[in-house]
């Protein structure tokens, strides 16, 4: 999956995201394992420019409703080869 990721976007996407997280107040942080995968999700998301949420999904990596329609308005994202592509 971080492959991909990484393919899909190159390690530009990877330090914004990783720049933001180092900025976020200690009150914002994510708190749960929900949280941690929602933010991910979200943050990467937005970085790239794509809806990753199906792709997470895909990966069997629980994201919450809320975090999907956070990043509804971005084209959905998956690799060129990836099985089952047009999962929603």
């Amino acid at each position: 999956m971080y492959d991909q990721l990484k393919a899909g976007f190159e390690w530009e996407t990877y330090k914004k995201v990783l720049a933001e997280y180092r900025q976020i107040p200690r009150s914002q942080r994510p708190r749960s394992e929900q949280e941690k995968r929602d933010q991910w999700m979200i943050r990467f998301s937005k970085a790239a420019g794509q809806n990753l949420g199906p792709f997470f999904t895909a990966w069997g990596v629980p994201v919450s409703e809320e975090a999907k329609l956070e990043v509804r308005d971005l084209p959905v994202w998956f690799p060129d080869a990836f099985p089952g592509k047009r999962v929603k």
